[in-house]
């Protein structure tokens, strides 16, 4: 396999993981905020961005400017639409290395994306949007386990995915356990709220 296919294979791969981890991300956190008072629900969010390792402009921590950073925003490297415009370039790439189911579905999620991110009318309803992104994933998952052959391509693009979910999976738990561990945090309606965010957060519920 040549060496520029592989590197696209794995950074599609990695970039498609990096938009459905930080889509349940959002969607987790923006739930969890009509359980919680006004002072965790803006801790929570410092903890979202502390997740990411990066920071919205000018500092900005208000659950809707960081949750519209990290879907919409073109300038953020790691917003969900660059994720899926990155991935769907690396795929656009290797055309002949994926199936057209494939590509098609990466393709379609990809226009979705820019739809919406062009429509402030539908930007207006994050929910729906995170739910479509993931699925349209899901979808490309599938396609993945039941479609591709599995050759050294398909084993990149599991490298990609599993180096991924295990950097993003390391880095959320580091910023949540560091805290909550402690006797005067762990407990209570707030404790218990907090780590079952962190699992819906890690799909473990």
């Amino acid at each position: 396999m040549l060496s520029r296919v592989a590197d696209s294979l794995y950074w599609m791969s990695r970039y498609i993981e990096r938009a459905e981890q930080t889509s349940r991300l959002v969607d987790v956190n923006l739930k969890q905020m009509l359980d919680e008072s006004p002072e965790v629900s803006g801790r929570r969010w410092e903890r979202v961005v502390s997740c990411l390792r990066t920071d919205p402009p000018k500092g900005e921590k208000d659950a809707a400017a960081v949750a519209t950073w990290m879907m919409f925003e073109r300038t953020n490297p790691d917003s969900i639409s660059t994720c899926v415009a990155v991935a769907r370039e690396n795929a656009r790439q290797i055309r002949e290395s994926l199936s057209a189911d494939f590509w098609e579905n990466i393709n379609r999620l990809h226009l979705y994306v820019k739809k919406v991110v062009e429509d402030v009318e539908l930007r207006k309803e994050p929910q729906e949007f995170l739910r479509q992104v993931r699925h349209g994933i899901h979808v490309l998952h599938g396609i993945e386990d039941d479609v591709l052959v599995r050759t050294e391509g398909w084993n990149f693009i599991q490298a990609g995915k599993a180096v991924e979910r295990a950097s993003a999976t390391t880095a959320l738990l580091f910023e949540h356990a560091h805290e909550f561990l402690q006797p005067d945090m762990g407990g209570g309606a707030d404790g218990f709220l907090h780590w079952v965010g962190v699992l819906r957060s890690c799909s473990a519920v």
